[in-house]
């Protein structure tokens, strides 16, 4: 049993279940019908109807057209509350700033949650041609470089304990490189044509972040894509610099 199934709260599962119902939406799955949400959670298909009838009773799902749902405008204020409520998006929005200027392509900070990795800022570039990411936005654990450098980041018992649940030999060997080295490096792993480089800003902690460069690959030559590592390092350092400063 995971350290995670060990911390739940004794009579939450049903609480639970209708929550995770409610996160598999994002941007990428923005509707979904009752079936597809029971597979998604894995739970019988009348017990997906229940749920979903709650979360239309509370106002945060409704109907579009027929059989589809989507979430509502309230979940919205969520949202928000969240993004106005991390302070840790506030004293790195300076320094991401500057590194997306430097490198002129996309940078991102992400925080590991759960079975993913969460972008909580963002600043992209102003090329035309770019890679756009956007606040909230998920990575899945173990998944390009930013999944796979906050696998690597988690304390070593957390990490090997997760790849011998959800991942693979060659995943546990490759995040044991990237944790050697300091960074991952991602080639159209999930974006096709985007390559990306992470770094950790925190790492050997419960919930590690991460913070990464990415843009069309064809922007990146050899030179940029050796340097990169060392060049982002420094600002992930300034990052976790003021995040320590602040925390104290």
């Amino acid at each position: 049993m995971s350290d995670q199934a060990e911390r739940r709260s004794p009579g939450s599962g049903s609480a639970r279940k209708v929550l995770q119902l409610l996160f598999s939406f994002d941007d990428r799955r923005t509707s979904a019908t009752v079936a597809e949400l029971a597979e998604i959670g894995a739970i019988p298909l009348p017990t997906a109807y229940r749920h979903v009838a709650l979360l239309k009773d509370l106002g945060l799902l409704e109907e579009g057209r027929a059989g589809v749902y989507h979430p509502t405008a309230r979940v919205m204020s969520l949202a928000r509350a969240a993004q106005q409520s991390n302070s840790l998006a506030d004293l790195a929005r300076p320094l991401i700033t500057e590194a997306s200027a430097m490198f002129d392509e996309t940078v991102m900070l992400k925080q590991h949650s759960g079975d993913a990795v969460v972008c909580i800022e963002v600043k992209e570039t102003d090329q035309a041609m770019r890679f756009t990411f956007q606040r909230g936005r998920i990575t899945p654990m173990g998944r390009g470089g930013s999944g796979k450098m906050a696998l690597a980041s988690l304390p070593t018992e957390a990490r090997r304990a997760w790849v011998r649940a959800h991942g693979t030999p060659a995943l546990e060997a490759e995040c044991e490189l990237i944790a050697e080295r300091g960074y991952a490096i991602s080639e159209g792993e999930i974006d096709r044509g985007v390559w990306a480089c992470s770094v950790p800003v925190l790492a050997g902690v419960a919930h590690p972040i991460v913070l990464t460069v990415a843009g069309p690959d064809v922007r990146f030559d050899q030179a940029t894509r050796a340097s990169a590592p060392h060049l982002l390092r420094r600002y992930a350092d300034r990052i976790g610099e003021l995040v320590s400063a602040y925390t104290l």
